[in-house]
C-alpha cells in the first residue's frame, strides 16, 4: 500500500492587510499618496520626484510611492510625529503633526504649491483599498475540528495542529502550506480513512481572540486526500486565495 502524500494547501495571505488592528492597541496611520510626474511644478521648494524620499520620526528614509498609497502604521497617537522630505539626499522640508482621537488615519502628499502636506483620510488617498503587495511575517494558527467518522482497522492517529501560542508565521511572500496526511503506512484495509470532513480554521494570530481568515474543509483516506472536494489523486490540489 503506498503511502499518502502530503496536500499541499498554498493559502494566500494578501488580504490581512484589510484586517482590524488589536482592539487593545490604538496607533495611527499615515497615507502617503504617490504623485504622478508633473504634479508639482509650481512647489516653491526645488526638488526632482525621480529622488524624492521621506522619513517618519527616527524611521529610514524610504522611497515616495511611484504607483499605489503606501501606508505607514502603528505610530502614536499621544505623541507628535516628524515628517522629514528629502531631494537628492539633502533634506528639502520638514514638520511636525499629531493625530487625534477623532482622527486617526491621515494622508501625506505633495501640495500642487506648497510642498508635502497632510489631508483627511478620503478614498482618493489610495491606502483604502489593498495593494497587492505580499504582507509577509503574518503571524497564523489554526483551530481544528475533527470529523466524526473513521473506518480503518487500527485506531485513528492523533491530529498535529499549529496553534498560536507557537508563535508560526506566513513565509515572506504572505503564503504559507498546510500538509494533510495520516502520517503512516499501516492503516488497512486499503481505501480507509476518514468518513466525514474536517473543518480547518486558519486564523490571524495578532488579535485576541484570533480572528478566522478562512477555512479548509475535507479528509484523509490511505490512498486519497480532499479538500474542498478536489479528491487527490486524480485531482491535483489548487491553491487558495
Amino acid at each position: 500500500m503506498r503511502r499518502v502524500e502530503y496536500a499541499a494547501v498554498i493559502v494566500l495571505l494578501g488580504l490581512l492587510s484589510a484586517l482590524p488592528t488589536s482592539a487593545e492597541t490604538k496607533t495611527g496611520m499615515l497615507c502617503v499618496i504617490p504623485d504622478p510626474p508633473g504634479c508639482c511644478t509650481l512647489v516653491t521648494v526645488p526638488f526632482d520626484l525621480k529622488t524624492l524620499m521621506f522619513r517618519i520620526d527616527n524611521g529610514k528614509k524610504t522611497p515616495w510611492p511611484q504607483k499605489t498609497g503606501l501606508k505607514i502604521e502603528g505610530l502614536s497617537l499621544g505623541e507628535k510625529h516628524l515628517v522629514v522630505v528629502y531631494s537628492g539626499g539633502k533634506p528639502i522640508q520638514s514638520f511636525r503633526f499629531r493625530f487625534t482621537d477623532k482622527e486617526t488615519e491621515l494622508c501625506l502628499l505633495f501640495d500642487r504649491y506648497g510642498g508635502p502636506d497632510l489631508r483627511h483620510m478620503s478614498k482618493l488617498c489610495g491606502c483604502n483599498n489593498l495593494s497587492g503587495s505580499a504582507t509577509g511575517a503574518v503571524p497564523i494558527g489554526e483551530s481544528y475540528t475533527p470529523v466524526s467518522g473513521w473506518n480503518c482497522t487500527q485506531n485513528q492517529p492523533g491530529t498535529t495542529i499549529t496553534l498560536c501560542s507557537q508563535g508560526d508565521v506566513a513565509n515572506s511572500d504572505g503564503t504559507f502550506t498546510d500538509g494533510w496526511s495520516l502520517g503512516s503506512d499501516g492503516f488497512t484495509p486499503s481505501g480507509c480513512g476518514e468518513t466525514g470532513n474536517n473543518v480547518d480554521e486558519w486564523q490571524w494570530c495578532a488579535t485576541t481572540p484570533a480572528t478566522g481568515i478562512g477555512n479548509l474543509t475535507g479528509w484523509v483516506k490511505t490512498a486519497t486526500v480532499s479538500i474542498h472536494g478536489y479528491v487527490n489523486p486524480p485531482m491535483p490540489c489548487r491553491a487558495e486565495r
